[in-house]
C-alpha cells in the first residue's frame, strides 16, 4: 500500500519570511558593525599604543624644547 503525505499549511510562506528578514536586517547590521569595529580596535589599537609611546619617549631631549616655525601668510 502506498501512502501519500500531504503537507497542508506546512509550506513556507515566502512573503512572511521576507517580512521577517526585512525586520531583522537592522539588528544584523548593527551586530556586524559592532563586531567589525571591535575587531579593528583589538587588532590596530593594541599595536598603535606601543609605537606612539616609543615615538614620544624617543624624541631627543634637545629637540623637546624647539618651537614651531612661524606661519607664512
Amino acid at each position: 500500500m502506498i501512502v501519500a503525505i500531504e503537507s497542508r499549511g506546512a509550506g513556507v510562506d515566502f512573503r512572511e519570511k521576507a517580512r521577517q528578514l526585512r525586520q531583522s536586517i537592522p539588528a544584523l547590521s548593527e551586530a556586524f558593525w559592532f563586531l567589525t569595529s571591535l575587531v579593528l580596535f583589538m587588532v590596530l589599537g593594541s599595536f598603535a599604543a606601543p609605537f606612539a609611546l616609543y615615538a614620544i619617549f624617543s624624541i631627543d631631549k634637545e629637540h623637546r624644547g624647539w618651537r614651531e616655525p612661524e606661519a607664512i601668510e
